[in-house]
């Protein structure tokens, strides 16, 4: 062994790795950036059960640090201990700084996942939101630090190939992620119905995610067929296959404005991720956007909190937790004004690609 290695700090990063999942995407990210990096020893422990179903070039250089094919003596004694998983687990791995790394989308914390933090000696989470999610719920607050997330500037950029889309609309909404009610689809179905008919020259493109796994049963695909089958409904483009980071650039590209009207995010990859490729961004004020969307790059949309009591799905809360209720009516307006004012959307897009892809960046994380 050389010198250099003697000086390498043990690494053990804990989570999925081959999901099609932001979850997978960020352990992906940062193991790849600590393995370049030079001053660590890295061993990655994805979930034994783990079916892959992501795309990415980056598996297989992590392959290599899979624990699966490391050597034994490097996981006996780690330095530290990175879990970034779901849910988080209460059991301290042994000899180990142990952090936890976790993003969290309502106003509180449960119960059981305080006292599980509390006992870690460092919670990393990707926002300031979360941050102030954490410390209200009863974290100590000397534990918790921001780590944001990024986006591959190499991979997430204005320049590159655009594919045709099936439509032949000129102004092209985009919609990332699972069509659910905490991410606030239904809110942007209804403002987009209301905001246009068929006439319109507009049509927006639904990018479903995790609808056979960790969203199944909440999506909405039957809703999105009824709309559709509607007479005089704007047209709406619906997929829900696996992409890998290269589509997604490809699709984040090939439209105008990406729309997030979210009750509960910690962070919000997809609108990140669009802002690098030169998309405006229409989000929900309050939540995990909050550090780095304002009105240079995007639109925010106003909201109430909305209560939901002390026990939600089961979990108990050590307070009354609430949701975001983003306004449709204002969401309706920015719509329109999106398609009406499509060189603002641009202007917006080139201040959002240079924010991202200058300030948001792994390498930054």
């Amino acid at each position: 062994m050389d010198d250099r290695s003697q000086c390498q700090l043990n690494v053990v990063w804990e989570g999925p790795l081959c999901q099609a999942s932001s979850l997978a995407t960020i352990n992906r990210e940062q193991g790849w950036n600590l393995a370049r990096s030079g001053v660590v020893q890295l061993v990655m422990i994805p979930p034994v059960d783990e079916h892959p179903t992501a795309v990415s070039p980056k598996l297989d250089t992590l392959a290599a640090y899979n624990v699966r094919h490391t050597e034994p003596t490097l996981i006996q004694a780690p330095v530290v201990w990175v879990r970034h998983q779901w849910p988080p687990q209460r059991e301290r791995p042994r000899g180990a700084t142990w952090i936890i790394m976790q993003p969290w989308e309502m106003s509180m914390l449960p119960t059981e996942f305080v006292d599980i933090f509390n006992q870690a000696d460092e919670v990393w989470t990707p926002s300031t939101f979360c941050r102030q999610v954490f410390v209200r719920s009863g974290v100590d607050p000397d534990k918790v630090q921001v780590i944001p997330n990024g986006i591959d500037p190499a991979v997430f950029t204005p320049a590159g190939e655009v594919p045709p889309l099936p439509t032949t609309k000129r102004f092209k909404f985009l919609y990332v992620g699972g069509t659910t009610y905490r991410k606030g689809f239904d809110v942007l179905l209804e403002a987009y119905v209301r905001a246009f008919t068929a006439a319109d020259d507009v049509c927006l493109v639904v990018k479903d995610c995790g609808t056979r796994t960790y969203y199944r049963g909440q999506t909405a695909e039957d809703l999105i067929a009824k709309v559709r089958a509607t007479p005089n409904t704007p047209e709406i483009l619906y997929a829900d296959a696996d992409l890998s980071d290269e589509q997604m650039a490809q699709l984040y590209r090939a439209c105008d404005v990406l729309v997030a009207p979210y009750r509960g995010e910690g962070f919000c990859m997809p609108a990140l991720e669009a802002m690098a490729c030169g998309l405006p961004v229409v989000v929900t004020v309050g939540g995990g956007t909050d550090d780095f969307v304002d009105e240079t790059v995007g639109w925010l949309i106003p909201a109430e909190e909305r209560a939901l009591g002390q026990n939600v799905d089961g979990r108990e809360f050590p307070g009354t937790v609430s949701l975001l209720e983003p306004d449709v009516g204002v969401l309706v307006e920015t719509l329109r004004y999106c398609y009406e004012h499509p060189q603002q959307c641009r202007d917006k897009g080139i201040a959002a690609s240079l924010r991202a892809r200058t300030e948001w960046t792994w390498h930054r994380s």
